[in-house]
């Protein structure tokens, strides 16, 4: 548990860079937490997804301070799942930090509530799993909230057009044990598809999708809209 109050993710994050670089830097810590977290098929960290533009972006001294923020976050984040409240510390901060006024209005509890969320399951196709599927997932609140409401045992699947809502999204379904997916692309125009993740439970486990083939969510929702 996070003991010193000054000690949070959002201060951490806002002594990084200056007002005008911290878009890029939360946008790139996440990229790499990400990407050490990810495993390939084999179990083993995929260099081929790692970003070498962003990591000479960045020193030895910048690449610890990212380190430390990790273990920050995730203990304050089992501190709010243990108390049942809304853990998605990333889209908060990212919400009163750096997002437009439009964000920053959904984000303030009108839209984003549990007793809000659009209860939508389907089959998925070839296989027996219940879901709860967000076509426009941001950081993931509603995913989460719908876990609370549906157990451990649904699917849950995420989709954006925002690289950065992807990435929050897949982190905060990865912290809180949610199997499931989250692609960025776009519902209305199922052949977009940029990148995605996947998220396992026993064991945990992180895996970036690179190409629709190895989307789940797409092989069976998106292709057939």
């Amino acid at each position: 548990m996070v003991q010193n109050n000054t000690e949070t993710f959002h201060s951490r994050m806002m002594g990084l860079r200056p007002k005008s670089k911290r878009y890029e830097a939360f946008y790139d810590f996440l990229d790499l937490t990400l990407w050490s977290l990810s495993l390939d098929l084999l179990g083993e960290p995929n260099l081929d997804t790692l970003n070498m533009e962003l990591v000479r972006r960045y020193t030895s001294e910048d690449f610890e301070a990212f380190r430390d923020l990790l273990p920050v976050l995730v203990q304050q984040m089992d501190v709010l799942i243990a108390k049942g409240r809304n853990q998605d510390i990333l889209g908060r901060f990212y919400a009163k930090h750096l997002a437009t006024e439009p964000v920053k209005e959904a984000f303030s509890g009108r839209k984003w509530t549990p007793s809000e969320v659009p209860t939508v399951e389907i089959e998925l196709q070839s296989r027996k799993y219940r879901c709860f599927i967000d076509e426009d997932c941001g950081s993931g609140q509603r995913l989460l909230a719908a876990r609370a409401i549906f157990g451990p045992d649904h699917y849950y699947l995420g989709i954006d057009h925002d690289p950065l809502c992807v990435m929050m999204c897949a982190f905060n379904l990865l912290v809180t044990k949610c199997r499931g997916e989250v692609i960025c692309g776009s519902p209305q125009e199922p052949y977009y598809f940029v990148f995605g993740y996947r998220v396992s439970r026993n064991p945990l486990r992180l895996q970036k999708l690179q190409h629709t083939e190895d989307s789940l969510l797409w092989e069976t929702y998106l292709k057939n809209k």
